[in-house]
């Protein structure tokens, strides 16, 4: 169809304490060839959890993207400033 699309690899992480020795040795699979994860998360985490998951990341070096923002009840009432 012509369309200008270029495939590259990835995957969600699912963030969970176990994944933080990956992290920290920089082993998660990122997208394409950037410092950014696909950060997915259990539907119940508490928001303290998420942000202390989301903190290792962003130490270790990592750009996070929240995927399926819409299943975490701890941001079903969130409001940016």
């Amino acid at each position: 169809m012509g369309y200008p699309i270029r495939l590259v690899p990835g995957a969600e992480i699912l963030c969970t304490p176990a994944m933080v020795p990956y992290a920290r040795s920089r082993r998660l699979m990122t997208l394409g060839d950037s410092n950014r994860v696909l950060a997915e998360f259990s539907p119940s985490i508490p928001m303290k959890d998420m942000e202390a998951l989301l903190a290792v990341l962003e130490e270790s070096g990592y750009q996070p993207i929240i995927a399926h923002g819409e299943r975490y009840r701890c941001l079903h009432s969130f409001r940016a400033a």
